[in-house]
């Protein structure tokens, strides 16, 4: 726990992480800060994601530069600033344009790092529907996306090092071990592990220097208030799930966790993403698209995290095809995607593998249940969601709203 707010700005940016405040006390860790809230009985948090730094940019103005020129500096950034380079790779549409931005760019990158748990995905087969979005069928992206896209890489650019890793067996073994505290990831916890396995990989690779790990961390979570006529930027705590590897474990050796898009490093690249998107929008509202049925399908559902009960505010999902068309040239729509899940939250739809009947048994996932109970001990239900009886996840916070 941290007494100032300074302090802790400036401890964020050196670790390149955000974090939590309450009652001029800051914390890294989102489970002591809900646990303190708890035991204070006061409940007003606030997230802070390089507060100093975003809010000091003009965001009266659009910065000039394309997209395309901003994504290939932010390429260039990383390589200039690291000898050994991978990229964590799902085949989605983040990373799928960060590839494509160094390649295209013709910028030197080492290694492509991708972590589906294939040998599962052949049992579970059977439940892919290719004519739905369910972000339960996130993982069959490894099928539709990923597989061939590595595929074509390994051809196109056979210099880059590609590395699969499945995890699934690592995953349970950790579970039984009772040792799921262990991979809290800003306050989110599921049984996916990938940045474990990745720091066994990037630990080997620092014999070639200083490493980033880069990832595809995230377009930017805008909304527009229509009594006000004005959009505004938002940074939510999901962003700090990488938090606790590039803090505590990875800095242990000469290896970073570089967010691609959302960075201190370059802000100027979010806020050109968050200009472009409102430019867009504003064409659909000034045609009196607002009440129309496909632009209600661009918001987050009234069941999501991000909802909001105040009339007049309209919360974007920025994870539609309409908006990864206008950000990356490099989105195909022709590939199968799963929609994104609006909450990370304990029983995950990414980690629903762990979850089937038919790859884990009873007791596997009762302990699991159990040391889920065990980690949200003295944090109160007002700061939990529940299903199905069971605590699903933890509240989730956003920095200040900035206009623009």
């Amino acid at each position: 726990m941290i007494n100032d707010v300074m302090t802790a700005e400036r401890i964020g940016i050196k670790k390149k992480c955000g974090f939590w405040g309450i009652n001029g006390n800051y914390f890294f860790d989102k489970f002591e800060c809900l646990k303190y809230a708890s035991s204070i009985k006061s409940y007003d948090i606030k997230f802070h994601y390089y507060d100093s730094v975003y809010k000091a940019l003009d965001w009266s103005k659009e910065p000039t530069e394309s997209l395309e020129s901003l994504y290939k500096d932010r390429a260039q950034q990383i390589r200039d600033e690291y000898d050994y380079l991978i990229l964590s790779f799902s085949g989605g549409s983040d990373s799928n344009n960060i590839l494509r931005t160094f390649i295209d760019n013709n910028i030197k990158l080492d290694e492509v790092y991708c972590e589906y748990p294939i040998e599962t995905l052949e049992k579970l087969k059977p439940y892919f529907n290719p004519n739905t979005e369910n972000s339960e069928l996130l993982n069959f992206e490894w099928f539709t996306a990923a597989q061939p896209l590595l595929k074509k890489l390994s051809i196109s650019n056979p210099e880059i090092k590609i590395t699969i890793n499945s995890g699934t067996e690592e995953t349970i073994q950790i579970v039984k071990s009772g040792e799921v505290h262990k991979h809290k990831r800003g306050g989110i916890i599921n049984p996916k592990i990938l940045y474990y396995n990745l720091y066994k990989i990037a630990k080997e690779r620092t014999k070639h220097g200083r490493v980033a790990c880069i990832n595809g961390s995230d377009k930017p979570s805008i909304f527009y208030n229509d009594s006000k006529k004005q959009f505004f930027v938002v940074y939510p705590d999901f962003l700090n799930m990488h938090a606790e590897f590039s803090t505590d474990i990875f800095s242990e050796y000469q290896i970073s966790i570089e967010n691609f898009y959302i960075t201190c490093a370059y802000p100027k690249l979010n806020q050109k993403m968050a200009f472009v998107l409102k430019n867009n929008l504003m064409e659909l509202i000034q045609h009196d698209s607002i009440n129309n049925t496909n632009y209600n399908s661009l918001l987050w559902n009234k069941e999501s995290d991000y909802s909001n009960k105040l009339n007049h505010i309209y919360i974007y999902n920025t994870h539609k095809d309409f908006f990864k068309k206008i950000l990356y040239k490099t989105f195909d729509p022709t590939i199968w995607q799963a929609g994104k899940a609006n909450n990370l939250g304990f029983y995950w739809s990414g980690c629903g593998w762990f979850f089937d009947r038919s790859i884990t048994d009873n007791r596997t996932r009762d302990f699991y249940d159990k040391q889920i109970v065990e980690l949200v001990h003295g944090i109160d239900h007002n700061l939990l969601s529940y299903k199905n009886g069971k605590p699903f996840k933890l509240k989730t916070y956003h920095s200040e709203s900035i206009a623009f």
